[in-house]
């Protein structure tokens, strides 16, 4: 069926097994536009180095598939015609040539030529969400500029993490993020297990130069946010505030500030006690696994309990 332009295959079993391999004489669907082959996380998807005589295809989707194996990882940049990658990790060499690319779930940095965060330099048509991993890979504020991301106008979603177990130098992870600051009309942003000393001017500045119109804001496993700057567009129009598995003993100075959050949430974050004057915009507060807090606000004589009581939604 050498005309196929789309193929999907379900594979409800798949899941099970370690690895798939698939055959050399796939390559002979040249029309192919649309390849869909949603499999578990578990799986590995081995292609041999012909897959890459289809030069028309647009779309890859592989469900939720971790690991993705490429006989001749080089040539897979020939694809010019890609255009969305769906539910797989991009780890392919010098992916920075796919300019065509419109969605892609998430890369992963390394400091092997080819794998650098600068690779994403050129590509500007992305849009969506954007998952960026590895960042403890990053060096320099330099190397992040050049992700040039801010030019990425597209982007709706975009979370930054360090996932390595050990993080780099608190200066130089605070000088990356310095250098990744998002377009301009953003509405989601999470940093997970940023342990920087600082956060970026774009985010904290007075004259925010980040996100204007962000919606969502997330810290999971990050430093302490220390305060909500006065005459900030980021902050101003902010609509959720998450924070998660973070160490905190506090929560930023001047809360009340944040005149446009209607929903606050705590997650795994053992050492908050205390809450801040929170804004009267709050329509939502949810605390899940922080005891120290969660008992506090069910306290009728705890102030606590006395800043949270006009707020309509409460989850405990």
């Amino acid at each position: 069926m050498k005309k196929l332009r789309v193929l999907r295959v379900e594979t409800f079993r798949v899941w099970k097994q370690n690895m798939l391999s698939f055959p050399a004489s796939f390559s002979e669907l040249k029309h192919l536009r649309y390849f869909g082959f949603p499999v578990g996380c578990r799986c590995k998807l081995v292609f041999p180095s012909t897959f890459t005589k289809l030069y028309h295809i647009q779309v890859f989707d592989f469900g939720s598939c971790g690991d993705l194996v490429f006989a001749s990882k080089e040539d897979l940049c020939e694809l010019t015609n890609l255009r969305h990658v769906i539910g797989s990790i991009m780890t392919v060499p010098n992916f920075g040539r796919l300019t065509s690319l419109l969605t892609v779930p998430n890369i992963r940095v390394t400091k092997e030529v080819g794998y650098e965060l600068q690779q994403l330099a050129q590509l500007n048509k992305l849009r969506g969400k954007l998952w960026i991993r590895g960042l403890q890979n990053v060096e320099s504020k330099e190397a992040a500029v050049q992700a040039n991301l801010a030019a990425k106008e597209h982007l709706q979603e975009l979370t930054l993490t360090w996932d390595g177990k050990i993080g780099s130098c608190p200066d130089v992870e605070a000088e990356v993020l310095e250098g990744l600051c998002p377009p301009t009309d953003l509405e989601i942003l999470k940093i997970m297990d940023y342990k920087g000393s600082r956060y970026p001017s774009w985010l904290v500045g007075q004259q925010n130069s980040g996100p204007k119109h962000l919606r969502t804001l997330e810290l999971s496993g990050s430093s302490r946010l220390i305060s909500i700057p006065e005459h900030n567009e980021l902050f101003r129009n902010l609509y959720s505030l998450v924070i998660s598995y973070c160490s905190w003993d506090s929560l930023p100075e001047s809360m009340e500030r944040l005149t446009s959050l209607k929903k606050l949430v705590f997650e795994h974050c053992d050492g908050l006690r205390l809450l801040p004057a929170l804004p009267q915009s709050l329509e939502e507060f949810d605390v899940t696994y922080c005891n120290a807090l969660a008992k506090s606000c069910q306290t009728n004589d705890h102030q606590n309990r006395q800043k949270i009581k006009n707020i309509p939604k409460k989850k405990l």
